[in-house]
This record gives C-alpha cells, sequence and structure tokens, in this order.
C-alpha cells in the first residue's frame, strides 16, 4: 500500500500545480477574449466588411470567440463551460475530520502569542483556504492544505485514487479547450498578417464568411 499511498501523495501536488495552471490560463483566456474582439472589429473594418458582429453571429453558437480551431481530429465547435469539474464525492464526515486536524495548527485561537507575525499570517491563510475548501466540499484542496502543513494523510481507497485521477484529467482538458480556442491562439501571434491569417479562418467557421486571402 506504500506506493499506492506515494502515487496519491505525488498526483496531490500534481493537481495544486494544475489548479496554478488553470487559474493563470482563466485570466488569460479572458484577456485573449477582449484582445480578440477588438482584433475583429478592426479586421472587419480593414476589409470593408459592414455591421456588427452581432449580425453575423448564429444565436444557436457559443460565444464565438470560444469556438476551437478545427483539426483533423476535432472538427466541431465546443463550449467548454458545459463540462463542470467532477465532484470528489467524498463524505461529510471525512472532510470535517481533516479540517479539524488543519484546524488544530492554523485556526487564528490556537496559534502561539509567540509567534511571528509573518508566520501567523501564512497559518491563518492557510486555516482560510482549508475552510473555504471544507465549504465547498473539496476534499482535495483541504488535502492539499494538510501535506503543507505536514499532516500524515491516511492510505487512500481505490476510488479516492480514481477520483483523483479524474478530476486531474478534468482540469488537464479545461485547460487544453481554453488555450485551443481561436482567441487564445489569435491572442499568441505576433505578425498582422499571422493574425490576419486566422482571423479569415475564424471567419468562415464561425460566421460563413470567405474573406479572400
Amino acid at each position: 500500500m506504500k506506493h499506492v499511498k506515494r502515487e496519491y501523495t505525488k498526483l496531490i501536488f500534481e493537481m495544486k500545480f494544475l489548479y496554478a495552471d488553470l487559474e493563470y490560463h482563466e485570466i488569460v483566456f479572458e484577456e485573449s477574449k477582449e484582445a480578440f474582439n477588438k482584433g475583429l472589429k478592426d479586421f472587419m473594418r480593414r476589409h470593408n466588411i459592414k455591421g456588427s458582429i452581432h449580425d453575423y453571429q448564429n444565436k444557436n453558437q457559443p460565444e464565438q470567440t470560444e469556438i476551437k480551431v478545427k483539426g483533423n481530429m476535432d472538427p466541431t465547435p465546443e463550449d467548454f463551460y458545459n463540462t463542470p469539474l467532477n465532484e470528489s464525492k467524498i463524505t461529510n464526515k471525512e472532510l470535517s475530520k481533516l479540517f479539524k486536524e488543519i484546524a488544530v495548527q492554523t485556526h487564528p485561537d490556537k496559534l502561539s502569542k509567540d509567534m511571528g507575525a509573518q508566520e501567523k499570517s501564512k497559518k491563518i491563510d492557510m486555516f482560510l483556504k482549508a475552510k473555504k475548501a471544507a465549504e465547498e466540499d473539496d476534499w482535495f484542496k483541504l488535502q492539499e492544505v494538510a501535506l503543507d502543513l505536514g499532516i500524515d494523510l491516511p492510505s487512500p481507497t481505490k476510488n479516492q485514487l480514481n477520483l483523483l485521477k479524474e478530476k486531474i484529467t478534468d482540469i488537464k482538458a479545461k485547460i487544453h479547450r481554453m488555450s485551443d480556442t481561436f482567441a487564445w491562439k489569435w491572442n499568441t501571434l505576433e505578425t498582422i498578417q499571422s493574425k490576419d491569417g486566422l482571423m479569415k479562418q475564424y471567419m468562415k467557421v464561425a460566421f460563413g464568411i470567405e474573406v479572400p486571402f
């Protein structure tokens, strides 16, 4: 069972990185959508395409900046917001027990008066993070805090290991879907020629408009 526990601990730390990566992608994606919409308006103006973006949008389509760049193996647009992350499915009893162990070390009332201000602030932040995770039934984020505190986690069940692997897969898929949109791809390009080339593809896929090269 030791190798299972080691694998589980490794996956917890991997998910910690993935959550940070997901947050980064969400921020950049919002910036990319804003830049892409401005670029689209400019593209339409320069190519004398009359009307506004909304005049061309199909009401049955998701927001057009979220349409994926089409590939041979993935021909269909997809709205990634329709795919939620899997729930942890851990019992409240398990959550409560782990949260109490964390609270013993991090609750403001439990902290030593001799503790330095920086260390005290760090512990309080960890307590608030654990409290939020417990309130949201986020078993994995709660375990992340526990590991950071050096709390020895019990050996995971097969179900817990599988759930963790599923959640990691879900987060990776969500990150991929964001970075596979026209908005994201367009925002990473550096030259006006390459940006216009992708925008012409977008106009054809999203609006059915052929713009001459």
